[in-house]
């Protein structure tokens, strides 16, 4: 009798601390945010700022490698059957000059070699430099502004404490073209690709006689020049900057992967609506974050029609280096947690960022933007940069922006019927656009 009495008081004890921790849980299931909520921000373009996240949600990678991490293979992986890029070893590379053409290629064992290899593995690389500095921020707005003007969007961090603290916060991507990469670091990549590596063997390799300055100097412009640049690129699985263009540029993998969509810059050169309708889902959407723009929008017939037939879709691996020529579109999805450099055309190496670099709101506009527009062409930033600067939506043209930018091209009278009243283009757009467009 007594054994019995027992197991009835346990069981009424057990089933009142149940009904305590279910209450306990209504009470508090609005009050966390959790890493499962902002991914749903992030699906549902939810615009919250996660600058600052709750002591108690910990983001860190506390993996022993970095190919522990999670990886998203079984959804963006493939096997490259239809990326249709040219696949190039190191001497095909250098001999070719591939970097002066206009087609993207993929280089092979590029880090053959490198001491990076091991000196840059998870644990290795907090040991040796945890305190080499760089900013992070969303890869979203980082894509859509650039990383020299996104200001108060990125925020200062190092190498120990984004990994072991922000790495696994889908809004931290580590990723700056000035930081102050230390001289180890830089001597772990040795030898570099061409041509940043003939740059640092002799800077003036290129120079000739300017008799009018009675002085060699260098007969191209410092854009046009490949120099010391390099940056680095440390991402969790999913993140990558949004569609965005600059310069030429290689990227060379040494950790996970990338999968990376590429766009030919003369489909939108002087396109500037196929531009928008390509990248965006209607004209007031958001920008979607890359994994998401492949989940909703790639599919679309004419944004596949694109691809295949002006563009790649294609995976980068380990030891691989991905060539970007001038202007091409491009966006990129890590897959697993991803290690990458990167050199840029006309870029020298970073000096590191200023305080008040991260000061200014890029959003804002400057009270002289439209007169710098009309006066002066567009304000810096628009070519040489990572795509338009802010506001590039109201400076279409001399006389002020159009109500709807869907009902205006530069070039003619506006697109074709269907795009402004369904907020797509029309059935066979792709096919005959040049002329009806």
């Amino acid at each position: 009798m007594n054994t019995l009495l027992q197991l009835i008081l346990l069981l009424s004890i057990a089933t009142i601390s149940s009904s305590q921790i279910d209450n306990n849980n209504d009470n508090n299931s609005d009050a966390t945010t959790t890493p499962n909520t902002i991914e749903n921000d992030i699906a549902n373009n939810n615009d919250n700022d996660y600058a600052t996240t709750p002591d108690e949600i910990d983001y860190g990678n506390h993996n022993a490698e970095w190919e522990d991490g999670p990886t998203s293979w079984e959804e963006f992986g493939h096997d490259n059957e239809n990326c249709g890029v040219q696949y190039l070893t190191v001497e095909e590379w250098e001999r070719g000059k591939y970097w002066d053409g206009n087609i993207p290629v993929i280089v092979r064992n590029v880090t053959r070699g490198w001491k990076a290899l091991h000196n840059w593995k998870k644990q290795e690389m907090i040991r040796r430099y945890p305190d080499a500095e760089a900013t992070m921020g969303d890869g979203r707005r980082v894509g859509e502004i650039g990383p020299d003007e996104a200001g108060n969007v990125l925020s200062p961090t190092t190498v120990k404490e984004f990994i072991t603290k922000h790495m696994y916060n889908p809004f931290k991507y580590f990723f700056d073209r000035k930081i102050a990469i230390p001289n180890g670091m830089l001597e772990d990549c040795h030898p570099f690709p061409m041509p940043t590596r003939a740059y640092l063997h002799d800077p003036n390799a290129n120079d000739i006689y300017a008799p009018s300055k009675k002085r060699k100097v260098n007969p191209k412009l410092e854009m046009e020049t490949w120099q010391d640049h390099l940056a680095i690129s440390i991402g969790s699985d999913k993140q990558g900057l949004s569609f965005h263009f600059h310069g030429q540029a290689w990227n060379v993998v040494l950790f996970g992967k990338k999968r990376w969509l590429l766009w030919d810059h003369a489909r939108f050169e002087h396109n500037a609506t196929r531009q928008r309708m390509f990248a965006l889902e209607h004209p007031d959407a958001p920008i979607l974050s890359s994994s998401e723009w492949i989940r909703k929008l790639m599919p679309h017939p004419h944004r596949m029609y694109e691809l295949r037939n002006h563009g790649h879709d294609c995976i980068q691996h380990p030891g691989e280096m991905m060539f970007v020529p001038w202007h091409w579109m491009h966006m990129v999805v890590n897959i697993g947690d991803t290690v990458s450099v990167i050199s840029e055309v006309g870029l020298e190496k970073g000096e590191g960022k200023k305080p008040e670099d991260f000061e200014f709101d890029p959003h804002e506009e400057s009270s002289d933007d439209s007169e710098d527009w009309s006066e002066d062409g567009p304000p810096p930033g628009w070519y040489e940069g990572r795509g338009p600067p802010p506001g590039w939506n109201e400076y279409d043209s001399e006389d002020g922006p159009p109500p709807r930018w869907s009902e205006y091209d530069r070039e003619d009278d506006g697109p074709p019927p269907g795009w402004y009243e369904d907020r797509g283009p029309p059935p066979d757009w792709s096919s005959d656009d040049s002329e009806d467009w």
